[in-house]
């Protein structure tokens, strides 16, 4: 028997198999229903510069990307005459009209083109870092170039660059390109502005040059700890040509510079006990001056080279200031009483010394007194300590910072000038302060700070100028002093 139709055999089933004639008749199989849409081959050919990496092409609500060589097909398009748009960049231009019309027909595939032209976007930016003087920076310096591309989206491209190096970037976008240089090291600056505009053409090159000069780094002397033990070093500011001064196994420590930087006063034990050394500036030709059963530490030179002030434990076990010629004789005792006091430091005149004290047994101050030990003044900084003179008379010293009530308080470099209060160096977190001859610049121990300040741990030697938020890593070690 022939397989029926499905309305045929429901048919059958209906009457109880009985199929009655003219009901069920004709072929078995249905035609084939006829297209309803079409195609659009779409090819789009390209010419110029700064091509777009993938096209969009459109009709009727449908999309195609063409593919790399250029083709793409629409599909279910219905028949008629429909329009095809090409999105085009804001750097290209179609030839004719977009969009543009086409014939489609039912079940066949329609064919258009598109030829487009695009011009550069983008140029080339030569960045040149042309150094002079000594003692370049080891590091480099960063450079930041900030622009928006064609389309206004913002986009920044950072890198380092070394002393005399050029740096190239390309592409980058067409138009005002911003262009800023830092990272200097403390004895390295700029003969112009750190930001510059640069205007980049299309498929052109521009450069931008900045002229950096360093001048002779500063030289630290410094403790450290090392296989060795600790002792003295030195190292420029900008953290090159480290290197120990100290014998081995001496435990050195209290560097202090005379003030022609030809010699060193320092605390050693290499006999023993901690007594009072001179030496060279290269630590040769050490002689001890001092020679007490109890300790002599802190050394601090006066300002004409003749006396040193330091600390002594002779007269019991409370540390009290003492001044002595720079050979060691004519030995007098400052300070008379059962408080501690710590880090003497001569006023730039010779007629002031400023030193540590715990006066007030529950912290320390700083004490400023007359040079044969009268007239003993305090600085209005709670827990202030470890005083240090600049050439000019400003006096800096460590002190919590404590003003932020939503933060904790943090070790700061505070700076009195004169009669005026004293002002927190924010950016200088840290203590033992020591000025640069020529007062622009701090050395320090550094301090890192968790968040809220909660705790602050050592973090070695650094350097930071006193007028501006500028701070540089040296070098690990401690107690560190410029060299005059």
């Amino acid at each position: 028997m022939p397989k029926l139709p499905a309305a045929c055999l429901a048919a059958v089933i209906g009457l109880g198999g009985a199929l009655l004639a003219g009901a069920c008749h004709g072929d078995s199989t249905q035609p084939d229903t006829p297209p309803t849409t079409g195609s659009i081959r779409v090819v789009v050919s390209m010419a110029g510069t700064d091509l777009p990496s993938r096209n969009v092409v459109s009709s009727n609500g449908r999309y195609v990307n063409p593919g790399a060589d250029g083709v793409g097909v629409l599909t279910k398009i219905p028949p008629g005459t429909q329009l095809v748009s090409l999105q085009v960049p804001v750097n290209c231009r179609v030839d004719g009209d977009n969009p543009r019309s086409v014939e489609v027909t039912a079940g066949q595939t329609a064919n258009i083109s598109f030829s487009m032209t695009c011009q550069a976007t983008t140029g080339t930016l030569r960045i040149v870092a042309s150094t002079t003087g000594v003692d370049l920076d080891p590091n480099g310096f960063a450079v930041d170039v900030n622009g928006f591309s064609i389309t206004g989206v913002r986009y920044r491209r950072t890198s380092g660059i070394g002393p005399n190096e050029t740096l190239v970037f390309s592409p980058v976008a067409a138009g005002n390109n911003s262009v800023v240089i830092s990272g200097f090291a403390l004895n390295c600056g700029l003969e112009d502005d750190a930001v510059r505009t640069v205007v980049v053409e299309p498929a052109k090159e521009a450069t931008v040059t900045f002229v950096v000069h360093c001048s002779t780094a500063g030289q630290i002397a410094f403790t450290k700890t090392s296989a060795a033990g600790p002792g003295i070093y030195v190292v420029k500011e900008n953290g090159t040509d480290a290197r120990r001064i100290s014998p081995e196994h001496s435990s050195d420590d209290d560097v202090a510079w005379s003030p022609d930087g030809a010699r060193i006063a320092f605390t050693s034990v290499r006999d023993g006990n901690r007594e009072i050394y001179v030496a060279d500036a290269d630590g040769s030709n050490a002689l001890r001056l001092t020679n007490a059963l109890e300790p002599d530490y802190q050394p601090s030179w006066s300002p004409d080279g003749r006396k040193l002030a330091f600390i002594s434990e002779r007269m019991g076990s409370t540390p009290e200031i003492f001044v002595m010629n720079a050979d060691g004789t004519n030995l007098v005792r400052l300070t008379t009483n059962l408080f501690r006091e710590s880090d003497p430091a001569w006023s730039p005149d010779g007629q002031r010394i400023a030193f540590t004290s715990q006066r007030d047994a529950n912290t320390t101050e700083v004490i400023i007194m007359n040079a044969d030990g009268t007239s003993p003044t305090r600085v209005p900084i709670d827990r202030a300590k470890q005083p240090a003179w600049s050439r000019d008379g400003r006096l800096a010293f460590a002190a919590p910072h404590c003003d932020d009530p939503f933060y904790g308080c943090y070790p700061a470099i505070w700076i009195k000038a004169g009669d005026a209060q004293p002002v927190a160096v924010l950016w200088a977190i840290g203590e033992k302060p020591s000025w640069s001859p020529d007062g622009h610049k701090l050395v320090y121990v550094g301090a890192d700070c968790s968040f809220y300040y909660a705790q602050c741990l050592v973090a070695g030697i650094r350097v930071a100028r006193v007028d501006a938020d500028e701070v540089v890593e040296v070098t690990s070690g401690w107690n560190p002093v410029w060299r005059p």
